[in-house]
């Protein structure tokens, strides 16, 4: 399965950063906001970038929030 590489975080200034984990139990993402700085948020807080990706392979990745 195909997984984003990356998310923009809603909260604040809108910024791309890289995923480090996705923790699809919890339903929150880690994001490395700098070499030393992750930060976990829930996934109602980013919007993924889903480049790349088609209807499918987005279908199938929502589905593992279930």
């Amino acid at each position: 399965m195909k997984l984003p590489q990356n998310a923009m975080l809603l909260l604040g200034r809108k910024t791309t950063y890289p995923i480090a984990a996705i923790h699809f139990k919890t339903k929150q993402v880690t994001l490395k906001e700098s070499d030393k700085v992750y930060n976990t948020v829930s996934i109602k807080d980013i919007c993924f970038d889903y480049s790349g990706f088609d209807e499918e392979d987005i279908k199938n990745f929502h589905a593992m929030f279930n």
